[in-house]
């Protein structure tokens, strides 16, 4: 007994409170600490109609410009990547890369990191710099060895 209340009541007070801080937190909190410990915000979608140009640059160091069908494939697969890791990795990947070149001046470049893709996006002047990040699309990275000449 403590205070003259029995442990049995005691436990069902400390219950309650910690019950009332797990449910009662704020939602803005909660979204605070998801958005400093996640790194889905780093990949935002293009929509076809703010590209300028797609450019493909193939193993050999050939460059094309996508033909509209398949930018828009392109856009389709980077819109779709999923799982968005920050990593520090190299900009030295091998293979073809595809560069997306925006209206609004940022760019965006993908190149194929084993099954999945590196993103690097160029930095808005406003904002922030450049930000590269690792993304789960084994469809992108097929696509980007299927046309950049690469045969695995």
């Amino acid at each position: 007994m403590i205070f003259g209340i029995p442990y049995a009541e005691w436990i069902g007070y400390i219950v309650v409170v910690v019950l009332v801080f797990a449910f009662g937190l704020p939602n803005g909190w909660l979204k605070r600490l998801e958005k400093y410990y996640s790194s889905d915000h780093l990949h935002q979608t293009v929509a076809p109609e703010d590209v300028r140009d797609i450019i493909l640059q193939m193993s050999n160091g050939e460059e094309r410009v996508l033909n509209e069908e398949e930018g828009r494939e392109a856009v389709a697969l980077f819109n779709g990547a999923k799982l968005v890791e920050k990593t520090g990795a190299s900009n030295e990947a091998e293979g073809a890369r595809l560069r997306i070149v925006c209206k609004d001046g940022r760019t965006i470049e993908i190149m194929p990191y084993r099954r999945d893709v590196i993103i690097h996006l160029s930095g808005d002047k406003k904002k922030r710099g450049p930000i590269g990040y690792w993304a789960k699309q084994d469809a992108l990275s097929e696509w980007l060895r299927r046309s950049g000449g690469e045969l695995n």
